[in-house]
């Protein structure tokens, strides 16, 4: 697999415009995790194992790396999951353990497709940087316009126990993972940070609307404790009224 170097992490050649994303934006691997270090300090009473659903490159699962004793990263994108294995190998990060499929609320394969990205020039002020129109990554594809398929699994259905908080962001796909998750859930009773795309197309095409994750994890006990920054939104187990 062809890789460039970026900061220190490996990147697929075969992502060529969230390459030029990333030459235009810097900040984006050394995003500040200050906010969910605190949610992690003040919420998260069990460090055992975290996950991180809908990895990417591994980013935020290196972070996490250093909170929990151990990490469980998916991500149905061949490309940006074995570019994650090789990050953590090459930041000597040893207790995370990737997924080469995708969570959801069924067992069975899916259609995915990669979305055609666009990037445009925006001028603030002075400052000229790229900014992406659309959406990023992998998504299963609901139109069926390619014939490539991935695996999806419940969580449920994988023997993962003692779990103290899921962090997912499935591009608008939030819901049907949480869905799947509905027993793991009520047992574990973990942390919850999901990206919640308000306003936005990403779960339309789904079926669902973001309040949707708000009212499904209500019925689990569940208390929206607001955004911890402009994209993800905190969930913490109060009790079933």
């Amino acid at each position: 697999m062809d890789t460039y170097d970026y900061y220190g992490w490996d990147i697929s050649d075969k992502t060529p415009l969230y390459k030029k994303l990333l030459e235009q934006n810097s900040n984006i691997v050394e995003e500040d995790y200050d906010a969910i270090d605190r949610l992690i300090n003040q919420f998260v009473k069990n460090k055992s194992v975290a996950l991180d659903i809908g990895c990417h490159y591994g980013f935020t699962t290196k972070f996490l790396c250093s909170k929990f004793a151990h990490v469980h990263a998916f991500d149905f994108d061949n490309h940006v999951h074995e570019c994650a294995k090789l990050n953590m190998k090459k930041f000597n990060v040893t207790n995370a353990t990737f997924h080469p499929y995708g969570l959801g609320k069924d067992n069975k394969s899916v259609a995915i497709t990669n979305v055609v990205q666009k990037l445009k020039r925006k001028t603030n002020g002075k400052i000229k940087r790229w900014a992406v129109v659309g959406d990023i990554g992998t998504h299963v594809d609901t139109k069926n316009q390619e014939d490539k398929t991935q695996n999806i699994k419940t969580l449920d259905s994988l023997n993962i126990t003692n779990i103290g908080l899921m962090m997912i962001d499935t591009e608008g796909y939030e819901l049907h993972v949480i869905k799947g998750a509905r027993e793991t859930i009520a047992r574990d009773k973990p942390v919850i940070v999901c990206e919640y795309h308000k306003g936005k197309k990403l779960t339309r095409r789904y079926g669902y609307y973001a309040r949707d994750i708000t009212e499904y994890l209500r019925e689990l006990g569940y208390k929206s404790m607001g955004h911890i920054n402009r994209a993800d939104k905190l969930f913490v187990y109060e009790g079933v009224q």
